[in-house]
C-alpha cells in the first residue's frame, strides 16, 4: 500500500505495427517516437509497445478505475500473522 509521501508514475502506451524491424525506415519512426517522449518498452510479433508518464492524471480514478478492476479486481487482504509464520519459528503457533 503506498503512503502519501509515494508517487505512482501514470503510463500512456502506444501500440504500433513496425514491420520488419531490418526495413530502413524503422530506426528512423522509432526515434520520431522517441522524440515525442515515447520509450520502447516491449516488441510482441511485430508489434511495438511504447510507453511514456501521463501527465495531470490520478492513478486508478474513474472509468480507468472500473476496467482495472474488471480485468484484474484489486482488492485488499488482511492475512493472520500465524499465517506468515514459519513451522519451527518461534514465532510459529505451537502446534506447528
Amino acid at each position: 500500500m503506498l503512503d502519501e509521501t509515494q508517487s505512482v508514475t501514470v503510463w500512456e502506451y502506444k501500440l504500433v505495427s513496425m514491420g520488419n524491424p531490418l526495413e530502413p525506415d524503422v530506426e528512423t519512426r522509432a526515434n520520431a517516437f522517441g522524440s515525442q517522449g515515447w520509450e520502447l518498452a516491449a516488441i510482441e510479433a511485430g508489434v511495438w509497445v511504447f510507453k511514456r508518464p501521463r501527465v495531470g492524471e490520478e492513478p486508478t480514478s474513474g472509468p480507468l478505475r472500473a476496467i482495472i478492476e474488471q480485468s484484474v479486481p484489486l482488492v485488499e487482504v488482511e492475512v493472520e500473522p500465524a499465517l506468515l509464520a514459519v513451522p519451527g519459528s518461534p514465532t510459529a503457533p505451537s502446534g506447528s
